[in-house]
């Protein structure tokens, strides 16, 4: 992320980005500058990781954090009914469930999953 981040700066210095920045001289080329806030000396290492931790987020949907699978798995949280392994009475009924991201967006999938262990839960109490 750090030579990521570096390089992407790095980019505002070039001929053609130039042309096509507001503000060509600033140190960001959107208004907002995080370094400005930044504890540490503007340029330094310690600077970029500080604004890695504290402003760099994903641009997918978080999943995959309580996968699904067999309570032998260890890197599974819910078996396939969705209970949470070793816990009774919890369910994970989201995205996290998913066992890899999807490529595509996540909203169908997680809809699915949600109208899936609702059914469940339904299934589970003898409800109709």
């Amino acid at each position: 992320m750090l030579e990521g981040r570096r390089f992407a700066l790095s980019l505002k210095d070039t001929p053609s980005m130039n042309k096509l920045l507001k503000y060509p001289n600033a140190p960001y080329p959107a208004t907002f500058d995080p370094e400005s806030m930044c504890p540490h000396k503007h340029g330094s290492p310690e600077c970029d990781l500080w604004v890695i931790r504290n402003f760099c987020t994903t641009i997918f949907h978080p999943s995959s954090t309580c996968r699904i699978g067999r309570a032998s798995d260890p890197t599974s949280v819910v078996d396939s009914r969705l209970r949470v392994h070793g816990i009774s009475g919890l369910r994970v009924i989201d995205a996290s469930i998913m066992r890899n991201l999807p490529s595509g967006n996540t909203n169908a999938p997680t809809i699915m999953i949600g109208e899936k262990g609702a059914d469940m839960i339904k299934e589970d109490w003898n409800l109709k």
